[in-house]
């Protein structure tokens, strides 16, 4: 079960009563330069079609410490794709159109059955430019 995604810990699955699967939707996002010899340049990234997409989340409320409810939230991450792997060597999880459903259902039993989910999405399906925010340079 583990190497399904980075950031995806066991523990996330054991506390699957409580740890709820969510999504975070945008039409880009943002990495910093992590391997080029240029240093922390930003990249955008987006999809070819330029339209929003879902990250996949998991979101909980606790209780702290001091018996105040805390909410939290994470988008997961995969291995980067071929597209972004020159710059960082990991990606969020982008959830395709077909598969939102499937990722919200609380009934779904596993990460099994969402292993298919979990990977990264298509290089040729992105774009991605130099630049903070809206891919400028």
């Amino acid at each position: 079960m583990m190497g399904l995604c980075k950031g995806l810990s066991r523990m996330s699955w054991k506390l699957s009563r409580t740890v709820l699967r969510g999504g975070v939707t945008g039409n880009g996002g943002s990495l910093l330069d992590q391997k080029m010899e240029k240093g922390k340049t930003p990249f955008h990234f987006s999809l070819r079609s330029a339209g929003p997409f879902g990250f996949a989340g998991l979101y909980e409320t606790w209780i702290s410490p001091e018996n105040k409810p805390v909410k939290t939230c994470t988008i997961i991450t995969t291995d980067a794709n071929d597209l972004l792997k020159p710059i960082h060597d990991r990606m969020p999880v982008i959830v395709p159109k077909d598969k939102e459903a499937l990722w919200m259902d609380p009934g779904m039993p596993g990460p099994r059955e969402l292993a298919a989910i979990l990977k990264p999405y298509p290089a040729e399906e992105m774009k991605m430019a130099e630049g903070f925010l809206r891919g400028r340079n």
